[in-house]
């Protein structure tokens, strides 16, 4: 399983855009929501100019983007989970995943005298893995 660093410093990204999709999920919920949802059930036909048939094309579409988004936030969460260097583990957990500022991980890691320190800690062990 093979994850950049830019992986990680995606991952804050990824957890904003998952709030959003849940956000829009939760919208196309209550902006649709009719007896036709809940009393049509499975023969309805899927006609594209009807609203309900739009919304919930709409809402599969948007889990499909979550379950992905979830995956790859899981794989990245594994990875961090595998490094064996105790301290880059914590490092990578605070700053990368907790979205720590490098200060604020230096204060919880409490062996570091500067957040440059930390920062320089990760770079070094990124730039030396195989």
């Amino acid at each position: 399983m093979e994850i950049t660093r830019d992986d990680l410093r995606r991952y804050k990204h990824m957890v904003d855009e998952l709030k959003s999709l849940d956000a829009m999920i939760e919208s196309v919920n209550n902006t649709y929501k009719s007896p036709q949802l809940t009393s049509t059930g499975a023969g309805r036909p899927r006609d594209p100019s009807d609203p309900v048939s739009r919304a919930l094309y709409k809402k599969d579409k948007l889990r499909q983007q979550r379950m992905e988004l979830m995956k790859e936030m899981i794989r990245i969460e594994q990875f961090v989970d595998s490094i064996d260097d105790m301290k880059e583990r914590a490092i990578c957990r605070y700053h990368y995943l907790m979205c720590f500022t490098w200060e604020d991980t230096c204060f919880r890691l409490q062996q570091y005298s500067s957040a440059k320190a930390v920062s320089d800690y990760d770079r070094r062990w990124w730039n030396e893995r195989p």
